[in-house]
């Protein structure tokens, strides 16, 4: 895992656990060395770098070409499934031009992302003269396709690149991201096009409702979400692990749109839910009001820090949009709460089933509750497929598993008490014969 930069100056930088440049056991072999601090990087020592984009092991990045005129990819590092594009998927130490991105009939580099072992490149077509070609969307993958990150239809890696079908002929790709096994663009209008990994979502196996699979998406698909998602013009993509974040515009507004895994807050959105379709990010953040804002705005007093010039009815509006916010923020704690108590709720009666089903049922009033939730699971299990029942099944065959177990333990630890207390009661009546003889 590596991060890179470029400078203004158009010199590259790295640091992370970054492919070595220079091996004083082999010239030619590979390996990766720790940089615990950003380094500059010389092998494109005179020339600009435009653009750079780093996955696991590997680095692509968009260079000057002077005497072109366009921009050339350059790639290095691992190559095991072929991410390099080279055409083959030996490891590089130093960086090698891909080939087929540089030709005259590929267009002109825009755009670079790396995944874990997958690449992708964006190419503007204006400059290709044959019309065929001028019409493609032009988005090239290469590398690992085993969860169809590469978007070519099947889960086979390609070594060199190729175009990606399915995507809208009539507009042009502006903006493309690569997660670890997933990758997504945008299009000129603000669509998003989607595929690999659980439908795109990256690593989300099982989300959605039960009994429901997943599915690698092969090719790219349109997301889809809500009017307002629909609404919206997406300008910036990011793809991460197992998540998508989205920037788009609606109304002259910035809006933050998130999907996937929602483990640990990832999505934003004040919940630690899946999500299979847009949500929208909760921004600004609830302590909005604690942040300072330059040139106005919020202070860190918590007053209002608009310049002393504002008419009153800018600071009129200021006031209802902040008092809009919190009570907005408010019914959202409030629907939060009702939910969490609906949760707790349900919780407690499954405990309660479970308690009577061990030790029989209840004397206290929520003893219907509890038989009602007995009916309810004998219900699931008789409407359950067979494949689900296999999955119960060995849940419950693990579950016993570990019940057989703790009781051997306690069988052993009661075996040991019995045999050390009979031993200590030997002893001592040895001890009493000895001293009655």
């Amino acid at each position: 895992m590596m991060s890179c930069a470029v400078d203004q100056d158009g010199l590259l930088w790295m640091w992370g656990y970054c492919p070595s440049f220079e091996n004083k056991t082999n010239e030619t072999s590979f390996s990766l060395t720790v940089l615990q601090a950003p380094q500059p990087m010389t092998c494109f020592q005179g020339f600009h770098v435009k653009k750079v984009a780093c996955g696991n092991e590997h680095v692509l990045a968009l260079v000057d070409d002077h005497l072109a005129g366009n921009h050339v990819c350059y790639a290095w590092g691992n190559n095991r499934y072929g991410q390099l594009g080279i055409g083959n998927c030996e490891a590089q130490v130093k960086p090698q031009l891909v080939a087929a991105l540089n030709q005259e009939t590929a267009g002109h580099l825009i755009g670079v992302s790396c995944g874990a072992y997958h690449s992708a490149v964006l190419m503007n077509s204006e400059m290709v003269q044959i019309p065929a070609l001028s019409a493609v969307s032009k988005c090239w993958t290469f590398g690992m396709g085993e969860n169809g990150q590469l978007g070519h239809g099947d889960s086979a890696s390609s070594g060199t690149p190729k175009l990606v079908q399915g995507l809208p002929k009539d507009e042009r790709i502006v903006e493309v991201s690569c997660g670890l096994f997933h990758t997504g663009v945008v299009s000129e209008g603000g669509a998003v096009w989607i595929w690999g990994m659980e439908k795109g979502l990256g690593l989300c196996p099982g989300l959605g409702p039960p009994g429901v699979g997943g599915g690698d998406y092969l090719l790219p698909v349109k997301v889809i979400g809500s009017d307002e998602f629909t609404a919206s013009h997406g300008k910036i993509l990011a793809c991460g692990a197992g998540h998508t974040v989205l920037a788009s515009v609606y109304n002259n507004e910035s809006v933050l749109w998130a999907w996937g895994r929602g483990q640990n807050g990832l999505l934003g959105t004040g919940k630690s839910l899946d999500s299979v379709a847009p949500c929208k990010v909760c921004w600004p953040p609830c302590n909005y009001a604690n942040l300072s804002i330059p040139g106005g705005g919020v202070g860190n007093d918590g007053h209002n820090s608009m310049p002393s010039d504002c008419s009153s009815e800018t600071r009129s509006l200021q006031e209802n949009s902040d008092r809009g916010f919190s009570e907005e923020m408010l019914a959202m704690a409030q629907k939060e709460i009702c939910t969490l108590t609906a949760e707790l709720s349900l919780m407690k009666r499954y405990y309660a089933s479970l308690h009577a089903a061990v030790y029989g049922p209840s004397a206290s009033n929520d003893a219907s509750s509890t038989w009602e939730v007995l009916n309810d699971w004998d219900r699931r299990v008789a409407e359950s497929s067979y494949e689900e029942l296999v999955c119960l099944d060995d849940f419950y065959r693990q579950a016993r598993g570990r019940i057989k177990d703790a009781m051997l333990q306690r069988k052993v630890k009661m075996y040991c008490e019995k045999f050390m207390h009979s031993i200590r009661e030997e002893g001592f009546a040895m001890n009493e014969n000895k001293d009655v003889l």
